[in-house]
């Protein structure tokens, strides 16, 4: 296939100097800059808790050796005028030390989101992470994945990552314990702080922000409940339970093409790459029948 910046030259017999070009020449090179782009790989991971997010993240982290976690926590800051500061913290591969190490620096929200302060430091962060094969960043609660995601592959284009194209998955945490309940609760979300004296809310609702959050996600990774066995999930004994109504509110909540793991601590960071066809995996299931 001609590529399309070739098209042009096609009908040429030369350039303005009167010089006939060699366009098969011109084609491999081409070709070959375009095999040479450098490529990255990003999941950005999203959810409402604080404890899902965690947990996900540092399963994920452990099923891929070589990858590098960017974690972004919410904090109060009085000197802010937003009186809210980011956390920034680079854990590097297990290799490099103990996993729950990490280079932590803060920042006051200075832009006029908490998105676009998180997407512009992202954007930084990953100057220091370009040889890594693949990136987990962890979102703040509530930030939704999809802004992020476009002005990254924007600034891939721009030159202004270490890559020149950047695969962008976003994918979600969340709990079926307490499910139903959180996605039914109108009251607002709780980015950080754990009472009324230090808790740092937004306007939207728990509820709205959850649904948002996946029904944007390409992957939507559960954590089973105590009770929960994930290998079960269509069992009879579940039809009625609490649990059973949590995995349809969830499928009808996620997008058609989107993939629902059971367990997310058997998902493998390098499986959350590409189009999945399926709602919900399951070959644990079927491997128990």
């Amino acid at each position: 296939m001609t590529h399309p910046s070739l098209e042009s030259w096609r009908n040429a017999e030369g350039d303005e100097s009167g010089e006939v070009h060699d366009f098969d020449e011109l084609e491999k090179l081409f070709s070959r800059n375009g095999a040479e782009r450098s490529h990255g790989n990003v999941v950005l991971l999203t959810g409402v808790e604080r404890l899902a997010l965690d947990s996900v993240s540092f399963s994920l982290a452990d099923s891929c050796p070589s990858t590098y976690t960017i974690s972004y926590d919410v904090t109060a800051d009085d000197d802010a005028e937003s009186g809210i500061a980011v956390t920034r913290t680079i854990r590097r591969p297990a290799s490099f030390g103990d996993l729950m190490d990490g280079d932590c620096e803060s920042f006051r929200m200075d832009d006029c989101c908490l998105t676009c302060s998180v997407k512009h430091d992202l954007a930084v962060a990953m100057k220091d992470v370009g040889s890594a094969d693949c990136v987990l960043a962890v979102l703040p609660i509530g930030v939704e994945g999809t802004a992020v995601a476009q002005y990254l592959a924007e600034s891939a284009a721009l030159g202004e990552l270490p890559w020149s194209y950047v695969d962008v998955t976003v994918a979600n945490a969340t709990r079926i314990d307490g499910f139903e309940a959180r996605s039914f609760d109108d009251q607002p979300l709780v980015l950080a702080g754990h009472d009324e004296d230090d808790a740092i809310v937004e306007p939207r609702s728990t509820g709205v922000v959850q649904a948002r959050l996946i029904r944007e996600a390409a992957h939507v990774l559960v954590l089973p409940g105590m009770d929960d066995d994930s290998t079960t999930l269509h069992a009879a004994s579940l039809a009625d339970t609490a649990t059973h109504r949590a995995y349809k509110l969830l499928a009808a909540l996620a997008g058609s093409d989107a993939t629902i793991h059971p367990d997310a601590h058997r998902a493998d960071l390098h499986a959350l790459f590409g189009m999945h066809d399926v709602r919900i995996e399951e070959e644990a299931t079927r491997a128990d029948r």
